[in-house]
Parts: structure tokens; C-alpha cells; sequence
């Protein structure tokens, strides 16, 4: 059996792979995840099920080292550790060579699989292009499990920890000549909205929940923000990107009039998308899950709006990159 996300028969889908392993998980086999990137999303997600994940999870983000880290990546690794009885998360050491595999092994008391291929453990291997994954044949598992084994040792690999690997710096209003692209323009107005937008996880619970998630974020549309040319239909699915770290999210207009811009299947992602480009760090803001206070404008210094560049489309969905501005 192959799991790709390529349109034909015969075959299961990379979110199907991904279900697989948590499933696996929950049933107490180790799980092991070396790829060469980790999105935030997929990180969120699993957060999401941490209660059922009772295996050993141990994940290796093998081009960390490589590019930028959002504030959301380091607050979604350390909710892992927290709700995750056995969890560790892993980059490549300051002095050895990134690592551009993909290798997902699960052992259960009954025995092994293994799967090799080329998606990476996040959405875009779902949405951005075409990926194929296969079971690896068993006399290879051996040679596989040791290959394993090495990446997660200290000869190659570390536990990341913020520090040793620094996160992208605080944000700067965009450039005059990314302004002049902007297609259309969200502004944040933290100081008005004490219990909503970039503060919703202080809102009033949900039915049957307890207290609102950090990463709940509210982008709601004014009357005049509304009417801008370059914003998407109400209902229209598209794409936002964070262009520093790649981190991308399905989104689409809803509600009333398509007042508010919501990631799409789960409404945590953009928020955190969001938070990451703002820099906002969850423990400025929270102790576990006690809200310290909320988000102001002094924390976002003199960015106060963000900026939705047209960058292009995928299979006929527009791609926006995000930008911090001071609008």
C-alpha cells in the first residue's frame, strides 16, 4: 500500500499516513518521525490529541538549523513536552549536517512497519504538492531502525530548547516596496479588543469547553476593510503564508457579510500562523492555562495592521504571504 496525495486509485492519502501514527500512538508503539521539516500545524494537531498519545513520540526537524523559527514553533514543542507524557523533539547539533530524509517507524509489542518516501510532517505536503510514501520492505528494517537510532543520538542530533537554536527576530513594518504590493489590509487594534482578535483566548469559553486556547485568533473584517479590491470573495478558499519560515494555512471568509478570515478545519492554525509573525510568545501571556493579561499594542511596538501580498495560485487558489506593517 502507498500513501500519496496524487488523484488516482488504489492508494490511501498522506493525512491517512498521519492518522495512522497517531492512532498507532494511542495504542502505546513508539513513534518515531525524522523528516526534513516539522510545520507548526502538524505540531498543533497533534498537540490537540496529546490525552490519547501514550507511546514514546520522538520527532527530528532535520533542516531546523536552516532557516528561520517562528515564537509558535517553540510554543507548540513545549506544549508537547507538557501534555505528552513521553515526547522529545529533536534538530541536528550546531556542528553536523542538516538531514533531508523522511523515516517513520512505529514498533508495537507485535512487531515493526516502516515508511520511507518524501513528505515531510507538515499540511504542505498535503496541500502544496504531490508526495508519495511506502511501507519499506522488511529485510530493510533492520538497516533502517539503526539509521534511526543514529539520528536520534547525540553522535548527529540534541533536544531543541529555545537558546540553542534562536527564533526569528520580532517584527519590522514591512518595506515601502512590499507595502506597495499589498493586495489587502487587517488591522490588529489589540488595545480595543481586550477579549477578541489577537486576545480571543481570553474570550468566554466555548460550550463544554474549558478556557480558550492560545492560539485562538479572531481576523475580523470592518465594513471598510471589507470593501477593499484585492480581498478574497466571502467564501473564497485561499492560501496565507508566513514568507520567513514557510509555515502555510488554508483559510477562507465567512460569517456575516465574510467579516471574518478563518483557517480552515481547524481555527487554531491561523492563529498561530499569526502569533509567529507577531513574535507573541504564550508564556508572556499565560501560566499554564491561567491568562496573565492580555495582548497590547506595546508588545507589537509600531506594527499595528497586517499585509496580504498576492504571491500567486495553486491548483486556482490564491497564496498570500503576511506581512507586518504599521498601517
Amino acid at each position: 500500500m502507498l500513501f500519496t496525495n496524487a488523484p488516482f486509485r488504489g492508494h490511501k492519502s498522506i493525512s491517512e499516513l498521519f492518522r495512522t501514527l497517531r492512532d498507532a500512538s494511542s495504542s502505546g508503539a513508539t513513534l518515531s518521525i525524522a523528516v526534513g521539516y516539522v510545520s507548526v500545524g502538524e505540531l498543533i494537531s497533534l498537540g490537540e490529541e496529546a490525552s490519547s498519545l501514550v507511546g514514546n513520540i520522538q520527532i527530528l526537524d532535520g533542516m531546523a538549523r536552516t532557516r528561520p523559527l517562528s515564537s509558535a514553533y517553540f510554543d507548540a514543542i513545549q506544549e508537547l513536552r507538557s501534555s505528552i507524557r513521553h515526547f522529545e523533539f529533536y534538530v541536528p547539533k550546531a556542528d553536523s549536517k542538516p538531514y533531508h530524509g523522511k523515516l517513520f517507524v512505529l514498533e508495537t509489542g507485535s512487531g515493526s512497519e516502516v515508511y520511507v518516501g518524501s513528505a515531510n510532517f507538515s499540511l504542505n505536503a498535503i496541500e502544496a504538492q504531490y508526495e508519495l510514501v511506502v511501507p519499506a520492505p522488511k529485510e530493510a528494517f533492520a538497516s533502517l531502525k539503526q539509521y534511526r537510532d543514529w539520528l536520534f543520538s547525540e553522535q548527529y542530533a540534541m533536544p531543541l530548547h529555545q537558546g540553542e537554536v534562536a527564533p526569528q527576530p520580532l517584527p519590522e513594518p514591512a518595506l515601502p516596496s512590499v507595502i506597495d504590493q499589498v493586495a489587502f489590509v487587517v488591522r490588529l487594534r489589540p488595545d480595543e479588543k481586550p477579549k477578541s482578535g489577537l486576545n480571543a483566548f481570553l474570550g468566554k469559553p466555548r460550550e463544554g469547553e474549558g478556557v480558550r486556547n492560545w492560539y485562538e485568533v479572531e481576523l475580523s473584517l470592518t465594513e471598510e476593510e471589507r470593501g477593499q479590491l484585492g480581498l478574497p470573495a466571502t467564501d473564497e478558499f485561499f492560501f496565507v503564508r508566513d514568507p520567513r519560515t514557510g509555515d502555510e494555512v488554508k483559510c477562507r471568509r465567512s460569517g456575516d457579510n465574510g467579516k471574518e478570515i478563518r483557517s480552515v478545519g481547524n481555527l487554531r492554525l491561523l492563529g498561530a500562523l499569526v502569533k509567529g509573525i507577531l513574535g507573541l510568545r504564550r508564556d508572556d501571556f499565560l501560566t499554564g492555562d491561567t491568562p496573565k493579561r492580555a495582548i497590547s499594542q506595546s508588545d507589537l511596538g509600531s506594527v499595528n495592521a497586517l499585509g496580504f501580498v498576492l504571491r500567486g495560485t495553486r491548483s486556482g487558489l490564491k497564496i498570500y504571504d503576511v506581512v507586518p506593517m504599521e498601517a
